[in-house]
């Protein structure tokens, strides 16, 4: 779900038409009014959910936000930054500047009191944006002009304070919709920003309680109306996604006291994973999550049952918590990983709670809503683990691994010394899909193709180098791609854990995203680490959680 940013041009002022000499802070003329009236009635049209308010301390931005003789809106904050980005204002070095010909700008007392006086029916505040200046370097592209840079804190300030379930009006200078326009579009994409137009925007999704601010990467630009085209035009409501389901990836649970990762260098916080499962699980079973199903990334369990022969217990555990899933009749995919063939056999795998080959396969497709199709993949059909020694299947994947990999990948030592490159991925944890699979999954996509449906394919190991560390992709990832390639947007996204880092790329060749979910193993306790997907007709959703961060997947 997204919500709306509405960047609100102040109305014409006295000066541009001879009627004041005062270019610094004119008021507006008795057009302006009009025009600030229209645009109102607009926006009061075209947010039903309400409305939060902002303004540059400016006299035009006042009178702008708060007609005279107008009730809306009611209630309007006060925010310094927003004027940083006139072009007068920045001539003095910024709003903050003790060198700026108005003192009453750098009086908040003064500053309210004179706002009063334009609109004594309206209350106003002053929101202090200053709090932002030191968080702004890591998202904006270009802080060299310092109007900009409090500008665009102030965006961020207005952004923050609102309620996320309104949308945020944003009065300002022209400089401000220009500047954030080109900052979220193409550097040469010049709007035509006339008086009292507005400038919609939209911005991911998030739960205030528990994410960080959005980054400036989660907002995208739609349009900049003229205040008549604006008010004649009723903005549709935010479109209803046509499904929405669960994502996590490599729980990797074990009742042990938290280890590190093999090389030592990364935390694994073993218990805390089930927490995080368990906020996954709560988020996911309430009556109002309405989530179609969730997939199961791979390696629910650690190696480590395993090894402290406590599969059957840890299993059970693990098991348990899905439990609100079922009662509520939300179904769930579970992928095959390595973790799960360290402590199951196939058969066991398959007959069990994960019902890992509901169609008597490992790797399977399902349709979850008409025009969207889902595969299922299972990445370890040509590997060294999750067959007998003795199968062809083990045997013909040794030879093919130790044709790649010089070291003893039987042994426990550094499987990837002297490895390099996209050669780093021919190591035992790692698979690859196999020719079978492959074949399989042409046809599925050239059915999916005649039957005009989006592809989505959720996969443990990777099939994209770029979309994490370059380590943990199949080792057929090459003919994967093959197989996806010119099939005109076919493939929407592929799903993947494996890489408990995370890590996301859009391959620009074939226009799929390909989006690799980090593990709770790294936060434990004190964060989550999950996803629900909304999937639209033009994109997918994510509303990551925790340390899962949110991404739009636009569509080719």
């Amino acid at each position: 779900m997204s919500r709306r940013i509405l960047l609100l041009r102040h109305g014409e002022r006295l000066d541009e038409i001879g009627q004041s000499s005062d270019s610094f802070d004119p008021g507006l003329s008795v057009h302006g009014f009009l025009q600030a009236k229209t645009a109102w009635e607009g926006i009061t049209k075209n947010c039903e959910g309400g409305y939060d308010v902002y303004t540059s301390p400016m006299k035009r931005t006042l009178e702008t936000a708060a007609p005279p003789d107008y009730t809306q809106p009611t209630t309007v904050k006060i925010v310094p930054g927003l004027a940083s980005c006139a072009a007068a204002v920045g001539h003095f070095g910024g709003i903050r500047s003790p060198h700026l010909p108005d003192p009453v700008l750098l009086d908040h007392s003064k500053l309210l009191s004179r706002a009063k006086t334009i609109n004594p029916s309206t209350t106003f505040s002053i929101l202090d944006d200053s709090s932002f200046d030191s968080s702004l370097t890591q998202f904006s592209k270009d802080t060299s002009r310092f109007s900009d840079k409090q500008f665009l804190n102030a965006v961020l300030a207005c952004v923050e304070d609102s309620d996320a379930e309104k949308t945020c009006v944003i009065v300002t200078h022209r400089e401000g919709i220009r500047n954030l326009t080109r900052k979220l579009t193409d550097a040469l994409r010049r709007p035509h920003i006339s008086y009292c137009c507005v400038a919609s925007y939209r911005i991911q999704q998030t739960d205030p309680s528990t994410t960080p601010l959005p980054l400036f990467s989660d907002w995208w630009y739609e349009e900049c109306l003229s205040f008549e085209e604006f008010a004649e035009k009723a903005l549709p409501p935010p479109t209803p996604p046509l499904f929405r389901f669960g994502v996590i990836a490599d729980v990797q649970y074990c009742n042990i006291p938290d280890g590190t990762s093999f090389d030592g260098k990364t935390k694994r916080h073993f218990r805390g994973a089930l927490t995080c499962l368990h906020k996954a699980v709560a988020e996911w079973s309430t009556p109002n999550s309405n989530v179609a199903f969730v997939a199961q990334l791979g390696d629910i369990i650690d190696n480590q049952c395993n090894l402290n022969k406590q599969t059957k217990e840890d299993f059970g555990t693990i098991i348990a918590a899905f439990e609100p899933l079922k009662q509520q009749f939300i179904p769930i995919y579970n992928c095959i990983g390595n973790h799960e063939l360290y402590n199951f056999s196939r058969a066991e795998l398959a007959s069990g709670p994960l019902n890992t080959a509901p169609g008597g396969i490992s790797y399977y497709s399902f349709l979850p809503a008409p025009g969207w199709r889902f595969l299922v993949l299972d990445p370890y059909q040509s590997a060294i683990i999750g067959w007998s020694p003795e199968s062809t299947q083990h045997n013909t994947a040794l030879a093919n691994l130790q044709a790649h990999n010089p070291n003893d990948v039987l042994s426990a030592c550094d499987w990837s010394a002297g490895l390099s490159g996209d050669l780093r991925r021919w190591v035992p944890y790692n698979s690859g899909l196999g020719e079978a699979q492959l074949v399989w999954m042409r046809a599925e996509l050239q059915a999916a193709t005649v039957g005009e449906e989006r592809v989505v394919m959720l996969c443990h190991v990777l099939l994209h180098p770029e979309a994490a560390t370059g380590t943990t992709m199949t080792w057929d990832f090459e003919e994967a791609a093959e197989a996806m390639e010119g099939l005109e947007g076919c493939v929407a996204a592929v799903l993947c854990g494996h890489d408990h880092q995370g890590g996301y790329v859009h391959d620009t060749k074939t226009g799929i995203h390909h989006v690799t979910f980090q593990s709770p193993l790294n936060c434990g306790r004190a964060d989550m680490c999950h996803a629900t997907v909304e999937v639209f007709g033009d994109r997918l959703s994510i509303q990551g959680r925790g340390i899962v961060p949110s991404r739009e997947l636009r569509f080719e």
